[in-house]
């Protein structure tokens, strides 16, 4: 938790990848309503302090989850802004909660967010993949593109720098071999 300008703001240590995309997507549907938007890139590379401010979506699974973990800032342990943080949380004001006493995010409540986002992330991934590979199974006869073509579109589409190509390619290739797990015991 950090005070800039009489607002909070909570200071993450995320994967690189998992901030870029959490960023982007809560961009994007702050803007959803704009007919084009012009190109966001979320730079975690900076100093903490320089982050970019990302505010969640009222309604949203990740603001629900701030919400309810929030808890008053320990006396005995101030929490200090983490120098190797990659992402930058506005603290959302709560009717039973303001942010002037509700500022502190405990280890579990971080831990639960993360999660929540990784999950969301995961689905999303999948259902990219899943989608642009079966399309093209059933367009072409069989052939499919090289995946890691559509991998990339997928991390340029959602703001994440390419230097991650690798840990998204290894991350869909697991999830598409538990699929695929799942699909063939119920087959048999």
């Amino acid at each position: 938790m950090e005070k800039r300008q009489d607002r909070y703001y909570l200071y993450l240590r995320w994967p690189r990848y998992l901030a870029q995309w959490f960023a982007h997507e809560m961009y994007r549907l702050k803007n959803y309503e704009s007919e084009k938007l012009p190109p966001f890139r979320y730079d975690c590379e900076v100093e903490p302090m320089e982050l970019e401010v990302v505010e969640t979506r009222r309604g949203s699974i990740e603001r629900i989850i701030i919400e309810q973990c929030l808890a008053k800032q320990p006396e005995a342990i101030p929490a200090p802004v983490p120098k190797d943080a990659t992402i930058c949380i506005l603290i959302p004001e709560f009717l039973g909660k303001p942010t002037q006493y509700y500022n502190y995010l405990p280890p579990s409540g971080e831990t639960l967010l993360e999660v929540t986002v990784r999950n969301h992330f995961r689905m999303e991934l999948v259902k990219y993949m899943n989608k642009v590979i079966f399309s093209y199974r059933s367009d072409r006869g069989g052939y499919a593109p090289n995946k890691e073509k559509f991998i990339e579109a997928f991390m340029e589409n959602n703001g994440i720098d390419y230097e991650h190509m690798h840990t998204i390619s290894e991350l869909w290739r697991r999830l598409y071999k538990q699929e695929n797990r799942k699909i063939n015991k119920k087959k048999s």
